[in-house]
């Protein structure tokens, strides 16, 4: 590419994404970057079904593009991932797809805001790949597991749009109020009775109240609305929030509360919620445990409480190697009559290893488990590995 087709693809970039309300930006300030990846495995049951003789090599691309723009004030991202896996035998091909823009501004020295944009299009029960050590400056809590229990096995492809924002005020040096919406719409190729829209808001308040020490309060209410079976419901949640630092390396976060649940087939009841993260963070090594009590949606099965205990560890062994590992376990509450066509227990977990052969190129090797259990979803449980290689190209920043 030469240097004028760059300038002119930068351009075009900013001009499009500039468009957000009192943003612009400079060729410089943009970012162009996207990970390849290819990689060959096996599993047992890449599809968590129920039956004998379901395993079957695998090869599958993945495309992970990503630009980002700073601002004086304002950083936005669009990223996306495409994936497209060859089984050898007894499935079809598959493919699963991600779009997401996420957009943080800091309109003033009292106020930052957050605006994120997620389509998320993949076929149920199906292993994502690409999994690597995760990012020590932005440690997650395990993703919401397993809320589709009941479809897995199905191999039903599911669309979910996703779009959240919130705005931070301060209002003091040690107090700050933060509201956020969101909404999420899922829809399903064949089980169409599992479609929903959902939509809802918190407010939340937070002291420092020391410097190691912060205390909080958060309102919340949301409302799913389901076209099939589960009918609609409405979850209101109160729960007290705090951060404790240890030391540098050592932090906890966490929200307890309760959430009331009002559903048009199952009636009302009131249910502990909350979450509880502890990172140990450091140059060479990072470790995450995360508890998570929670109501969520699902597409067949209505909404769901759901307890989920996750771990998340990467260690820097060498100048360019890093041995990883991640596990999480989700359970469903199992009062649902609709639960019983599939499953109400998932776990998972992988460890691997990623090595950095130059400043492009990587590879990845990594074993890992996956079941499905619990009612009716009982089936074998899928265990496989894979190798591969990921190749950054643009900016390798």
């Amino acid at each position: 590419m030469t240097r004028g087709q760059r300038t002119r693809r930068h351009l075009v970039l900013a001009s499009v994404l500039s468009t957000l309300p009192g943003v612009a930006y400079a060729q410089s300030d943009i970012e162009l970057a996207a990970d390849v990846a290819g990689n060959i495995g096996y599993s047992t049951n890449p599809f968590t079904e129920i039956g004998d003789d379901t395993g079957s090599g695998v090869a599958d691309i993945q495309v992970r593009p990503r630009a980002t723009l700073r601002g004086e004030r304002s950083v936005i991202v669009l990223s996306g991932s495409a994936q497209y896996q060859k089984y050898f035998r007894r499935y079809n091909d598959a493919q699963n797809y991600l779009v997401a823009l996420d957009y943080s501004g800091t309109p003033s020295e009292h106020l930052t805001t957050h605006l994120g944009v997620t389509y998320d299009n993949s076929i149920l029960g199906s292993n994502r790949g690409f999994v690597g050590p995760f990012d020590p400056t932005q440690p997650e809590i395990p993703p919401v597991i397993g809320s589709d229990l009941a479809l897995f096995g199905t191999r039903d492809r599911r669309s979910t749009i996703g779009v959240n924002g919130d705005l931070n005020f301060v209002l003091s040096p040690r107090d700050t109020i933060t509201p956020s919406a969101y909404f999420v719409r899922s829809r399903y190729r064949r089980f169409s009775q599992g479609n929903y829209d959902g939509y809802g808001g918190t407010l939340a308040y937070s002291r420092q109240v020391s410097e190691r020490l912060q205390l909080g309060l958060q309102g919340s209410a949301s409302k799913y609305d389901y076209q099939g079976l589960a009918g609609d419901s409405t979850v209101y949640s109160v729960r007290g929030t705090g951060s404790y630092t240890f030391s540098p390396r050592w932090k906890v976060n966490g929200a307890i509360g309760v959430s009331f649940i009002d559903e048009q087939t199952r009636g009302s009841r009131a249910t502990l919620s909350g979450n509880v993260n502890l990172c140990r963070l450091s140059e060479l090594s990072n470790l995450c445990l995360s508890f998570i009590r929670s109501v969520v949606p699902s597409g067949f099965a209505g909404t769901l409480t759901q307890t989920s205990i996750g771990l998340n560890y990467s260690n820097r062994i060498s100048e360019r190697g890093t041995i990883f590992a991640n596990a999480a376990y989700s359970k469903n509450d199992n009062n649902n009559p609709l639960l019983l066509f599939g499953g109400n227990e998932y776990i998972s977990a992988t460890v691997g290893y990623e090595r950095s052969i130059n400043e492009r190129l990587r590879m990845t090797a990594n074993t890992r488990y996956r079941d499905v259990f619990g009612f009716g979803g009982n089936r074998g449980a899928d265990y496989g590995g894979q190798v591969g290689v990921t190749y950054k190209i643009g900016d390798a920043r």
